[in-house]
């Protein structure tokens, strides 16, 4: 359950998004007086902090800032700043494949498993163990979060095939540090979550509702961890830990406990982004879909 009064969260999280602001302007001066360029995430930041606005819902701005991350990757930047470049990359996919393209049609579906499949095969790529020379959490988060909205809108055979994978990038991923595993408001633990409270694994012999529970549950109290100067974000200010401990719920007989904690959701929700200064920019627009889903969700209960 949400522990955090609004003063509380206020508190913490108030300056999130100045501080973004602050990192993506802020042009330090070196020692002899010069001043060093323009931030190289300016650009990509601006356009990312606007990718839900415009006639076709932030497309072209999405792609934009997409673009905009790939030409910062491209330049040879290293280490920190590859982290951040791909980070920001992989979120325009997220974007993209959760919010702005719909799962109804077949052609939805289609473009849905476009998006995902580019993301963890290529786009993250920069990141990977191999590459990157150690385990980073960017990596191991948006691998598992991909594949794991791909098999959403895939066939059963296509899920069975992909399976090794994903679960090989569970077993990898959990070679991370605690404080790693924490990235994302704990969200390494919530992917898999959504997967083994999900009633559709249980053809693929992978339904755990109850560790499904604990996982999100255990990512509910994440301490958070950001790979920038910015504040963590705390496993409890992220409204899709509690949208997918109520889909938990809902599939394992918990279903008056899934319409209370989605009433709590939303209303807890509505409450940060109205407030304006509580969610971070980093996880805004996916905040409000958020809500929209579990509007949707408590609906149908």
């Amino acid at each position: 359950m949400m522990k955090k009064t609004m003063l509380g969260a206020a508190f913490v999280l108030g300056l999130s998004a100045s501080a973004f602001a602050q990192e993506t302007t802020n042009a330090p001066v070196v020692s002899n007086g010069d001043v060093k360029p323009v931030d190289v995430f300016a650009e990509a930041d601006a356009l990312f902090a606007i990718r839900d606005q415009g006639e076709d819902a932030g497309l072209a701005n999405t792609l934009a800032a997409r673009a905009a991350y790939q030409k910062i990757i491209n330049s040879g930047v290293k280490e920190a700043e590859l982290t951040r470049a791909v980070e920001g990359l992989a979120r325009t996919y997220y974007f993209q494949g959760e919010v702005l393209i719909g799962k109804k049609t077949d052609a939805e579906k289609k473009a849905r498993k476009a998006v995902w499949n580019e993301c963890w095969k290529k786009a993250i790529e920069p990141l990977s163990p191999k590459n990157f020379g150690s385990l980073n959490p960017v990596y191991f988060y948006f691998r598992a979060s991909c594949m794991a909205h791909e098999a959403e809108v895939s066939t059963v055979l296509e899920r069975l095939a992909q399976l090794p994978t994903l679960l090989t990038t569970f077993k990898d991923g959990k070679e991370m540090s605690e404080e790693q595993l924490a990235y994302e408001g704990g969200g390494f633990a919530r992917v898999q979550a959504a997967i083994y409270g999900n009633i559709e694994a249980k053809p693929l012999g992978i339904f755990k509702p109850e560790e499904a529970i604990a996982m999100v549950d255990a990512s509910i109290g994440s301490a958070g961890y950001s790979i920038t100067e910015a504040p963590a974000v705390t496993g409890d200010f992220f409204c899709e830990n509690y949208y997918r401990k109520a889909m938990v719920q809902s599939v394992n007989n918990q279903v008056a406990e899934a319409k209370a904690l989605s009433a709590e959701t939303i209303e807890t929700f509505t409450a940060y982004l109205e407030a304006g200064d509580i969610i971070p920019e980093s996880i805004r627009a996916e905040t409000k879909h958020c809500v929209e889903q579990v509007t949707e969700f408590a609906a149908g209960l």
